[in-house]
C-alpha cells in the first residue's frame, strides 16, 4: 500500500530556517517587511521540503485579511503610464477607470494609491523601490492611450501585476480588457433587430490596430454570412467633407457605427448641415445622450484587473507569465428602445433609439459609480 506523505507545516519550516512562523509566512506570501534574502531562503527550503499550502486554509486567510478596515490593510498601486495627471483628471474614460478599479480594491478591503510613470512621472526602476518601501506588493498598471507597444524597467518578479486595456506589453502580463469581437458582434445584432440592414462603419485605425483588428474581423464575417449583404467599412474617418459625403452616397448605410464620441463629434463637424444616417457608437459614454450603443464598461473591466491581482496576491504570484490570463468583457447595448424595436421588426420605421429619455432605462445600473468627479488630485 501506498505510504502518506507527511504534511510539511510552517512550523516545520520556521525550525528549519531558524526564524519564527510570522516571519515564515510573510516570507512565503512575497511581503515585502521581510528582507528579500529572507524571502528567498524561506521559499528555498520550503521548496526544498516538498511545502504545498493548503488553498482553503489560504482563502480563508485571504478573506480574514480582506475584511479588515481598509485603513490598516495591504495597499494596491494603480500605475499611470505615459499619461499625465492633468490628463487622469480631465479624460472621462481614464477616470471611469481609475474609478471602477478603486471601488473593486475597496471592495476586497485594498486601499489604492495612484502613481504616475513614463514621460511625466518616475522610471519603472525608482517606482518599485517607492513601492517596496511602502510595502506594496500589488500593481494594476493602466490602459496606454498613446501607443501600441509598452517596454519598460521594472523588477517584475518582485510584484503581483495585471494590466488594463489591449496594449502590447513586453514583457507581456495578466489583463482585462474590452472584447472588441463580441463588442462588434452585440452592436450588429442590436442593429438588425432594430430592422437595419445596410450598416457602414468607419473605425479609428489606431484602436482597431490596439485590439488586434477585432472590429474589423467581426463585422466582416458577419456581413459575409448573409448573401448579398454589403461591406462599408472605412479605417479612419475622411479627411475633407467632399470625401465622406462621395462615400456616403456610394456606400448608402441606412445606419452608421463610429468609435465613440470623439469621432462623433469629428464626423458632424466634417457633414456640416448635410443629413447623415442614423449614428451609434462602439463605445458608449454618458455625454452621447441621444445616441445608442455600447457601454463597454471599463469601471467593471478595472475592477477585473484588480480580482487579477489581489488572487496573484493570495496565491502569492510574483513575476510574469508564459500563459498571462485575460478577462474580457462584452460590453452591454444602451439606448434600444423596446417599441422602437417592434416598429423595426414591423417595417414601419427603424427601430434605433435616438431620444435621450430611451436611455434611462440603462442608466440606473450606470449609476453604481461616482463617474463624472474628479477623483485624482494633481
Amino acid at each position: 500500500m501506498p505510504t502518506s506523505t507527511p504534511i510539511v507545516t510552517l512550523r516545520d519550516i520556521a525550525r528549519e530556517a531558524e526564524l519564527s512562523v510570522a516571519t515564515v509566512s510573510y516570507a512565503l506570501r512575497g511581503n515585502s517587511k521581510i528582507a528579500f534574502a529572507t524571502r528567498q531562503h524561506v521559499q528555498q527550503i520550503a521548496l526544498a521540503m516538498g511545502f504545498k499550502p493548503n488553498p482553503r486554509v489560504a482563502a480563508l486567510m485571504t478573506h480574514i485579511r480582506n475584511a479588515r478596515n481598509t485603513n490598516l490593510g495591504e495597499g494596491l498601486a494603480f500605475v499611470w503610464v505615459f499619461t499625465s495627471r492633468k490628463e487622469c483628471c480631465e479624460d472621462p474614460f481614464l477616470q471611469r477607470v481609475w474609478v471602477g478599479a478603486r471601488h473593486r480594491a475597496q471592495q476586497l478591503g485594498f486601499s489604492m494609491e495612484p502613481f504616475w510613470m513614463g514621460s511625466n512621472g518616475v522610471s519603472g526602476r525608482r517606482l518599485a523601490q517607492i513601492l517596496q518601501a511602502r510595502g506594496i506588493n500589488g500593481v494594476v498598471f493602466s490602459p496606454v492611450l498613446h501607443r501600441q507597444t509598452v517596454s519598460i524597467d521594472f523588477p517584475w518578479s518582485q510584484f503581483s501585476c495585471a494590466c488594463v486595456g489591449h496594449a502590447l506589453w513586453e514583457p507581456e502580463m495578466d489583463r482585462a480588457a474590452h472584447n472588441h469581437y463580441r463588442g462588434m458582434w452585440k452592436t450588429l445584432e442590436e442593429l438588425e433587430r432594430a430592422g437595419y440592414s445596410r450598416p457602414g462603419v468607419i473605425l479609428n485605425d489606431e484602436s482597431n490596430q490596439r485590439a488586434s483588428r477585432s472590429w474589423e474581423a467581426a463585422f466582416r464575417l458577419r456581413q459575409s454570412e448573409k448573401v448579398g449583404n454589403p461591406f462599408l467599412l472605412l479605417r479612419a474617418l475622411p479627411r475633407t467633407r467632399t470625401e465622406l459625403l462621395d462615400w456616403l452616397e456610394a456606400s448608402r448605410p441606412d445606419v452608421l457605427i463610429l468609435n465613440n464620441a470623439d469621432m462623433v463629434r469629428a464626423f458632424r463637424n466634417l457633414m456640416g448641415a448635410h443629413p447623415s444616417p442614423p449614428l451609434c457608437v462602439l463605445d458608449w459614454t454618458e455625454d452621447l445622450k441621444g445616441i445608442p450603443g455600447l457601454d463597454q464598461r471599463y469601471d467593471l473591466i478595472a475592477g477585473n484587473a484588480v480580482d487579477l491581482v489581489t488572487h496573484k496576491l493570495g496565491s502569492n504570484e510574483r513575476g510574469t507569465t508564459d500563459l498571462p490570463r485575460s478577462i474580457l468583457y462584452d460590453g452591454r447595448w444602451v439606448g434600444l428602445a423596446a417599441d422602437a424595436t417592434r416598429q423595426g421588426r414591423r417595417g414601419r420605421g427603424k427601430g434605433l433609439a435616438t431620444a435621450g429619455n430611451h436611455l434611462v432605462r440603462d442608466r440606473r445600473n450606470l449609476a453604481i459609480l461616482n463617474i463624472g468627479q474628479p477623483e485624482i488630485s494633481i
